[in-house]
């Protein structure tokens, strides 16, 4: 039977994928990973197929890892902290930092000691770019000879292809796996056009299956449902603020994104005191899912609610969960990244704008040829706005009902001819489980 190591997927959000990997295939993955949430599925830990010894890792090693995982760090401090005492860890930031690092070293060790005792087909992981205690194993696998699939967990279609951004500006194809799954045709296009290979002779090929995610647009849900669910004035135009997130990668450009994404909320609060027809609107702030932790999150709720007072404007929604009843509630999305919820709501017919942050417009030649990107954008079904006054343009645009019901129908018409369909996560996991029982077995 064939044998998958799985590693990284997240189980609320691709519950079908997993049920139906660990029914169609023998599924390896570490201790902890995260399968133990869901009940009546059969895998086996890594660990449990080694000896002890085969798990432990020598002093020598585990020094060298950590040193050179420090220096990264720091010099990374050093960036966003230039000749401040403070770039340097505290004790509790290198005891998290060691808590972090003794965990990929040694599933590092396990991975590759189970390679020696078992037969694996295939790796199978999820947002391979972003997180070393998945691109570990991936790049281990790789070493091998071992198919890799990344499934990952959004939709990348809006973004900006790579001919617009100034040289060495743009992001390298960061994902590590030999394959990567995307959720439909513009996507592939967008990444074919935008990515280069990271590392050399370890380039990546698209496959087309569908992202196999449990959390997305319900088709089913009426906005005047959704905006009774959400305890919405259903006769109020719903603006809604959409979070984003740029990956860790890079530390300083993280925290550099991050820096910019609250300044953006900042200013877009300011612009919005001076609107003319901010009583019309109620605004939801859906945040991402990394600022809804419980640790976070109701000071973050608190904060944006107390801002959005001061200026005068309704009592906005500030809501970290239920993308679904977000999506079909909203008459307008405004978000200062490409996010993958706006292919959430491409599907629903809401039209979404990006004031794409400063750090990202500085990247881009000539930042007009944005609006102009790719087809989509050439027709307007995806907007990009520049500054404070466009951004105030288009929400006025889409308040006339008239507008907004001309952009439904185009979006509509346009799906029609490239043939888009809305998919359950069902038939898209399927799909891809076919695909990698011929790959394994072809």
């Amino acid at each position: 039977m064939t044998t998958i190591f799985a590693t990284g997927l997240f189980a609320d959000r691709h519950q079908h994928f997993i049920r139906k990997l660990c029914q169609e295939f023998e599924v390896l993955t570490f201790k902890g990973g995260g399968l133990e949430v869901l009940q009546d599925i059969s895998y086996q830990y890594a660990e449990d197929c080694l000896e002890a010894s085969a798990q432990n890792i020598s002093l020598e090693n585990y020094v060298w890892e950590m040193h050179q995982g420090l220096s990264f760090v720091e010099k990374q401090l050093e960036e966003i902290f230039p000749n401040d005492p403070k770039s340097t860890l505290t004790t509790a930031e290198f005891l998290k930092f060691h808590q972090m690092s003794f965990s990929v070293i040694r599933d590092t060790r396990v991975f590759r000691n189970l390679l020696q005792v078992t037969k694996i087909d295939m790796v199978v992981t999820c947002a391979d770019y972003d997180s070393t205690k998945r691109r570990n194993v991936v790049m281990v696998a790789r070493e091998n000879g071992i198919a890799t699939l990344n499934i990952d967990h959004g939709s990348h279609f809006p973004y900006m292809p790579r001919e617009l951004f100034k040289e060495n500006m743009w992001r390298t194809l960061r994902n590590a796996a030999e394959y990567v799954n995307v959720d439909n045709v513009l996507e592939e296009e967008a990444l074919k056009g935008y990515f280069d290979a990271e590392r050399p002779g370890a380039k990546s090929s698209f496959i087309v299956c569908g992202t196999p995610m449990d959390q997305s647009y319900d088709p089913s849900l009426s906005r005047e449902s959704a905006s009774e669910e959400l305890k919405l004035d259903p006769d109020t135009f719903h603006l809604t603020l959409m979070g984003t997130w740029d990956g860790g990668s890079n530390l300083s450009s993280m925290v550099q994104s991050q820096v910019d994404y609250v300044e953006f909320l900042d200013n877009f609060l300011e612009a919005f005191a001076t609107f003319p027809r901010k009583d019309e609107l109620q605004i939801i702030f859906k945040l991402h899912p990394a600022h809804g932790r419980p640790d976070v999150f109701f000071d973050v709720k608190r904060a944006w609610e107390n801002k959005v007072k001061k200026i005068g404007g309704k009592s906005p929604i500030v809501i970290a969960d239920r993308l679904t009843e977000v999506v079909s509630a909203s008459d307008l999305i405004v978000s200062p990244g490409f996010t993958s919820v706006q292919w959430d709501t491409f599907l629903a017919d809401v039209p979404s704008l990006v004031l794409p942050l400063d750090s990202y417009v500085a990247k881009i030649k000539d930042p007009e040829m944005m609006k102009q990107a790719n087809e989509m954008y050439q027709k307007k079904l995806l907007r990009v706005v520049l500054n404070q006054e466009e951004l105030w343009q288009e929400v006025d645009f889409f308040m006339c009902q008239d507008n907004l019901q001309q952009y439904k129908k185009d979006i509509k018409s346009f799906k029609e001819e490239k043939s888009i369909e809305m998919e359950s996560p069902a038939i898209k996991v399927d799909r891809l489980c076919d695909w990698i029982k011929n790959k394994c077995q072809g």
